[in-house]
């Protein structure tokens, strides 16, 4: 698995480095979801030199300036801002994050309470810094897991959320990142129905990208990735939104 990393790593950084997400001197990356998104990895096990984000990052938790050795648990967003401030070490970059456990894609819909909350939140940060929206990170997708009945609308909710959004950030070439679930198909009895479904969009979407998380470690549940997992989340998403990249 290091030795994978590493390759990975290396890739992402050769490849990424042609690629410029905008001319702006300040980029916005948006992470959205719920529990996995939100993180299980444990602040404490992370290298002290990784216990905060790059400097030239800043972290917006649930609409809030935030720093990461304030929080005890986190997740991808620690690779994935080492990851691309990185390659934009002269770039202010904000990694904007929102990922309220439990959530089911009809909460993101235009009536549902995260879409909602997710624009107040935007809005309150667009007072304080320019967005200029670079990529949405996108880890949900388990809750609906749970029945046919929810899976059955996942796949065309989950494009209005994609459209929608792209509309109000006003860019619809707003690159999409999704991690597919990886629950085990004994646990819920629609986990293959919700792969199917990001698959789809996936495909019939423009810029939008899809990754397996199958073979990331996860704590003892087999639903949430422990410290290692998320730090290898990271780097598959950054690796992820570069293909789902405008060229």
């Amino acid at each position: 698995m290091k030795y994978q990393t590493k390759i990975l790593s290396t890739l992402f950084l050769i490849l990424f480095s042609s690629f410029v997400f905008a001319d702006d001197d300040c980029i916005s990356f948006i992470l959205l979801g719920q529990s996995n998104m939100a993180g299980q990895g444990k602040v404490a096990e992370l290298p002290k030199t990784q216990r905060a984000l790059p400097k030239n990052t800043r972290f917006y938790l649930n609409g809030a300036l935030a720093t990461l050795s304030a929080q005890k648990k986190f997740g991808p967003e620690v690779s994935f801002a080492y990851a691309v401030s990185a390659i934009y070490p002269n770039k202010t970059i904000n990694i904007i994050k929102f990922a309220p456990g439990g959530s089911l894609m009809k909460d993101w819909l235009k009536n549902g309470q995260h879409y909602q909350t997710l624009k107040k939140q935007l809005e309150r940060i667009h007072k304080q810094t320019p967005l200029n929206p670079a990529g949405v990170l996108w880890m949900q997708g388990e809750r609906d897991t749970k029945s046919l009945q929810l899976a059955k609308n996942y796949s065309s909710d989950l494009k209005k959320f994609i459209n929608m959004l792209r509309k109000d950030l006003k860019n619809p070439r707003l690159p999409f990142a999704i991690a597919r679930v990886s629950i085990p198909e004994a646990f819920r009895p629609a986990v293959k129905e919700i792969r199917n479904a990001q698959e789809n969009v996936s495909h019939k979407l423009p810029y939008v990208r899809i990754f397996s998380t199958d073979l990331l470690e996860k704590n003892p549940d087999k639903v949430h990735f422990n410290s290692r997992g998320q730090l290898q989340l990271g780097r598959l998403f950054a690796a992820s939104l570069l293909r789902a990249s405008p060229k």
